[in-house]
């Protein structure tokens, strides 16, 4: 075979072939850019910083089941409901992220619900009884702190039953920890009270406006805001329901604490064709199976503190797992996907980052 003079001359200076015969250089593939996967929730899902250990969010165990090319944003922040986290602004900083197949993962409800959740909210008078001053300072901790509270809905132990303990005291109060996010955000506490009759019914004394969302109506109205918004950017929005708290029957039977919201949730992702993950019926029947003295190894049991609706690393790991199953249950992420799903996870692998100054 016999080459032109041009063939000749391309091939003398390095040229692509490519060049030869169409006359323009052919640019070299672009590798795609890697898929996100945002979590919009609330502290059970979110990064904590090294002052919070070993509390882990579900979120921060999440990339270790995924494949590499599938990176995690974990926006989650603590305290946060759908509606604060709209009303903050933090939706919109997370829409502003995303970008086409991108997948936006949405799991709110613990501070939804808090009105009602007596072992969670109280009034403004309960709060100012307790030994920490009025409302909008911490309630101390230690015995004068625990002599406020009548009743709890939820002991120490995790066990449904009126009680009087360090966990009702922290709920008029207390130090909230910052989180680390996919942006960096100031974290303020604001006192937890029950929302006023009339239109200000779900305003804090400062005025601002509180966390609080009803099931069938407020709550699945702001996740609608979650799944238009995604979808409006050519991403992908997946509703998880609520992780189930440590919480115990007297007969040993781990108990629904979420009320309405799973339902109004699963009701929502029916209506909007929207993939649901029902972590909180999982994970109420793995704390089931695991019983009232085994689920303290999964949640943040130390020395000094009894809590039952925070993880520790091998509780975020099993939650996360629940998570990654889900995925690929609903087929929102494919086999290639996920990994270690049957594996061991060292403990070792979750970090906590220094608090930034």
């Amino acid at each position: 075979m016999s080459l032109t003079r041009r063939q000749v001359s391309a091939a003398g200076l390095g040229l692509p072939l490519a060049l030869t015969v169409t006359g323009t250089a052919q640019a070299a593939p672009r590798r795609p850019r890697p898929r996100t996967l945002h979590i919009a929730g609330d502290s059970t899902a979110a990064q904590k910083y090294a002052d919070a250990a070993p509390e882990t969010g579900w979120g921060t165990a999440l990339p270790f089941l995924l494949r590499h090319d599938l990176v995690v944003a974990n926006h989650a922040v603590n305290g946060r409901s759908a509606k604060s986290f709209v009303d903050e602004g933090r939706l919109d900083a997370v829409l502003d992220a995303i970008r086409p197949d991108d997948l936006l993962l949405i799991q709110f409800a613990h501070n939804d619900e808090k009105a009602t959740d007596p072992s969670r909210y109280r009034t403004l008078a309960q709060c100012s009884t307790l030994q920490g001053g009025g409302v909008g300072h911490p309630a101390r901790s230690g015995p004068k702190g625990r002599g406020g509270m009548a009743k709890i809905a939820l002991s120490d132990d995790g066990v449904v039953g009126p009680t009087a303990g360090r966990a009702g005291s922290q709920a008029c109060g207390g130090r909230v920890r910052p989180t680390l996010t996919g942006r960096q955000w100031p974290v303020k506490q604001e006192p937890e009270v029950v929302p006023r009759s009339g239109t200000d019914r779900n305003l804090l004394p400062s005025g601002r406006r509180g966390r609080q969302t009803e099931p069938w109506t407020t709550y699945r109205e702001h996740l609608r805001l979650y799944v238009a918004g995604a979808r409006a950017r050519g991403a992908r929005p997946v509703l998880a329901t609520p992780v189930e708290r440590r919480r115990f029957g007297p007969a040993g039977d781990a108990v629904p604490s979420h009320g309405a919201y799973p339902a109004a949730m699963r009701a929502l992702a029916d209506e909007e064709r929207v993939a649901l993950l029902d972590v909180q019926a999982l994970s109420l029947a793995l704390w089931q199976e695991l019983g009232v003295e085994e689920t303290k190894k999964y949640f943040n049991w130390t020395a000094t503190e009894q809590d039952n609706t925070h993880f520790n690393p091998p509780g975020a790991i099993a939650v996360a797992r629940l998570v990654a199953r889900e995925l690929l249950r609903t087929r929102v992420l494919a086999p290639r996907d996920v990994r270690r799903l049957d594996e061991t996870i060292p403990e070792s692998w979750i970090t906590w980052p220094d608090a930034a100054a």
